[in-house]
């Protein structure tokens, strides 16, 4: 039976100084997930209201909302109307942490399967769909990684630490200016139960600087506005990344 007692968020952290929604619900889910699995948030206790989490982390009820959303998709927490927002049993949530924290190749490949499915038409409708100052903004996060260009030499160096925060920048952005919301949520819960396995398989030898030119490449059809293009960069970017996480959960044993 759920609880009817509210337990805190960790007083150590937030508030967080950040403007990307995105990144700040991808924060909050991870920070609540982190307080679930520890005992922080006991099964069947009540969380924190929207306007209470809101004001500790310093961000938007809408991005409490949407962390929310994604903590339900992944069988975390369920929400009573009237009542408020509680975490779920642990076997309730079973899936949701096991792809978390356990992922296998055949997880992979069911998450890239949906994302094959999914991310091409996103790209295709980024192109048909965004403004020039969106489209602009796209190639802008590629540049911190790439600032001369996408014809850097494999031997060039490039931050780790920036090239996972554009990863994640990039693909927020571009289902952003894509404008399908059905597509965001989807993609919001893909790609949080990806996260670890990504920044582990930006960090494989050449792969970042790989990343970089596929994502500017796709930034550029969008720029140009072109559907099919950017749908073809995106599926070959997907099958790449898909190769190197493979290859990374392979060397895990």
């Amino acid at each position: 039976m759920a609880s009817d007692k509210v337990e805190r968020p960790d007083e150590a952290l937030g508030p967080w100084g950040s403007d990307d929604g995105a990144w700040l619900r991808d924060r909050l889910v991870n920070d609540l997930l982190a307080g679930i699995r520890t005992g922080r948030f006991a099964s069947g206790a009540r969380l924190p209201s929207e306007r209470q989490l809101a004001a500790h982390y310093g961000v938007s009820r809408v991005t409490v909302r949407d962390a929310f959303r994604t903590l339900v998709g992944l069988r975390a927490i369920h929400i009573e109307r009237g009542r408020g927002v509680f975490v779920d049993d642990p076997d309730r949530g079973q899936l949701g942490d096991h792809l978390l924290s356990i992922l296998t190749a055949a997880d992979v490949r069911s998450l890239f399967e949906i994302r094959r499915a999914i991310e091409p038409s996103v790209a295709a409708w980024a192109a048909a769909r965004a403004e020039p100052a969106e489209a602009a903004a796209l190639l802008a996060i590629v540049r911190t990684v790439l600032p001369d260009g996408p014809d850097e030499s494999p031997d060039a160096p490039v931050s780790l630490a920036r090239a996972q925060s554009a990863d994640r920048a990039f693909h927020n952005h571009l289902v952003r200016v894509a404008k399908n919301p059905v597509a965001e949520r989807l993609l919001a819960n893909l790609l949080h139960l990806l996260e670890q396995t990504r920044h582990e398989s930006i960090a494989v030898p050449g792969r970042a600087l790989r990343s970089a030119q596929e994502h500017w490449r796709i930034a550029l059809w969008v720029q140009r506005g072109d559907p099919d293009r950017a749908r073809d960069g995106m599926i070959a970017h997907l099958c790449g990344v898909e190769e190197t996480v493979l290859a990374v959960l392979a060397a895990r044993g």
